[in-house]
């Protein structure tokens, strides 16, 4: 079904018609396709795929201008736009340099055909041979190429209809299949997509339709493929390398067995949430419509769908029915938790939590302290439970839990070799931080230097942790008999002292190791030399 559609009704919404999503990888090449994919007229006024109302998103579009226009040296060019959608990037690509022309092609598109005194025109129709009289010194296409079924099809009719521009610079960009794979993101497959592409692909499939393809860079942290390439006066015949072992294909058949798993974690999440209040889900993009199907089609767990684009809002999810809302609704439907599918929207959706005065548990995949959440005593007990959840699952898929606790104040290099020896001896790396009432009694007076909010946010930056939890010096027993860890570590500077956690220890049977420490590097040495630079007597 496609993702963007703007439905009115809730029924509309349910009775949407869906196609078959069967990917499918060449052997030849890691190319990637949906091959029950039927092609049909999926893109009218009805659909709205705009991303450019959150601020994140935003900032990168300006970013990007901005280096085609000081680096790429894109001035006193006229540009042309394959798929220009509702023509911001054209719009603001052409006013970032006073002598830019530029002409957008889409068959969607909707607003006025001439803009900036006559130095923007649109075209409703699609971008082909007939066009070959438009002279280009660059070509855009973002977004546009994973929406083709034939591929290489499009290229060529672009690159015959660029026949009366040698010199054209073209710009693709689109997602990346190698960052969909490695971090399992299910949710970033959907109906409208029907080609993905790798590094090698993407450029296999240029240089066969007479391009020559520059640079390649990844984007947008890594979701995107950004490719630079000029015209080539031969089609190459190149050839990619055999498919390693390693490579793409072991990725797609990881990304089959997990899943199934994933979508049944997050279920499970969502249940534990639900016991709390209502839940909502951030993005009824493609991210959002996909998750919401897979794992609430009857509208069960979800409450309501969050979004910042105002055509959205009252209208409905396509495929399941939940309603569209804007943040200032969230109120009324009662939210403590929200999920974020996008990491990178992370920031943005803090805050404008925080405008809104909503204290909500965001919940966002990749973003592990997320799920344990700083708030009332009930908020995390809330969040332990579902990290338990968690923890219970890998467990019993045989992976083997490792269980630190500590303050962290003031993160140093000490903690860092601390922490990669603890995440060496098992899978899972879950990390206990004082809060700030516990460290302050272990470390005294005017400790800890960084709060505890700041304290977890270092930590769970760090790519060896896996889940960070806030809790007081009291409770660490208590924590390790719910969680039942395989290995418990601590630096050796606590070797011969009488832990409070002995007992549940010994209990659960965990098994203790006391990781090799650097013994002259502290906090607190790291504070009295600051201290010293300060009076000016180091």
């Amino acid at each position: 079904m496609l993702t963007n559609l703007l439905l009115l009704t809730q029924e509309a919404a349910k009775q949407i018609p869906r196609g078959d999503i069967h990917l499918v990888a060449c052997e030849n090449c890691g190319f990637v396709f949906n091959c029950a994919f039927e092609p049909s007229a999926l893109y009218n006024e009805g659909y709205d795929n705009s991303q450019a109302h959150a601020p994140s998103f935003e900032r990168y579009l300006d970013a990007l201008i901005h280096s085609l226009v000081t680096e790429q040296h894109i001035q006193h060019h006229r540009i042309i736009e394959v798929g220009c959608g509702d023509g911001l990037f054209l719009r603001k690509l052409v006013e970032a340099s006073d002598e830019n022309t530029g002409y957008g092609f889409d068959p969607s598109y909707q607003g006025p055909l001439e803009a900036l005194q006559g130095r923007l025109q649109f075209e409703t129709c699609y971008y082909d041979e007939t066009c070959c009289h438009i002279s280009a010194d660059v070509l855009i296409c973002r977004h546009v190429i994973e929406h083709i079924p034939d591929p290489l099809q499009f290229l060529r009719t672009l690159r015959r209809a660029l026949a009366s521009s040698p010199r054209t610079r073209a710009f693709f960009e689109t997602p990346s299949l190698e960052w969909i794979m490695r971090n399992n993101v299910v949710w970033d497959i959907y109906y409208e997509h029907c080609s993905y592409f790798t590094v090698d692909t993407i450029t296999l499939a240029l240089e066969r339709s007479g391009f020559k393809v520059e640079c390649i860079k990844h984007t947008f942290e890594e979701q995107y493929l950004w490719v630079e390439a000029t015209i080539s006066d031969a089609v190459s015949l190149c050839t990619l390398p055999a498919i390693e072992p390693d490579s793409l294909l072991s990725l797609t058949a990881q990304f089959r067995r997990y899943e199934r798993q994933l979508c049944e974690q997050w279920k499970q999440t969502l249940q534990v949430l639900r016991q709390d209040g209502s839940v909502a889900l951030i993005g009824a993009a493609g991210k959002g419509v996909t998750l919401a199907n897979l794992i609430d089609p009857d509208c069960q767990l979800i409450s309501c769908i969050v979004d910042l684009n105002p055509r959205k809002h009252l209208k409905f999810l396509p495929g399941t029915g939940h309603p569209i809302v804007s943040y200032e609704e969230m109120k009324t439907y009662g939210i403590t938790s929200a999920l974020l599918m996008n990491p990178n929207y992370y920031n943005d959706t803090l805050q404008l939590l925080a405008h809104y005065q909503f204290h909500v548990r965001l919940i966002t995949d990749h973003v592990p302290t997320s799920i344990s959440a700083i708030g009332s005593e009930h908020e995390n007990k809330s969040a332990q439970k579902l990290l338990l959840t968690r923890i219970e699952q890998a467990q019993g898929q045989g992976k083997t839990i490792v269980f630190t606790n500590g303050v962290f104040d003031l993160l140093h290099s000490g903690h860092i070799q601390f922490l990669r020896y603890a995440k060496a001896l098992g899978d899972i790396l879950v990390v206990a931080l004082d809060s700030d009432m516990s460290a302050s009694q272990l470390k005294g007076p005017g400790r800890p230097i960084n709060n505890e909010r700041d304290r977890m946010m270092l930590i769970d930056a760090l790519d060896m942790v896996d889940y960070v939890l806030l809790f007081e010096g009291e409770a660490l027993p208590e924590l390790i008999r719910a969680f039942r860890p395989h290995i418990y570590v601590k630096g050796n500077d606590y070797y011969g002292k009488i832990s409070p956690a002995l007992e549940a220890l010994q209990d659960v049977g965990t098994h203790c190791i006391f990781a090799p420490h650097r013994n002259d590097l502290h906090t607190s040495d790291i504070i009295d030399r600051i201290l010293a630079l300060a009076s000016g007597n180091a």
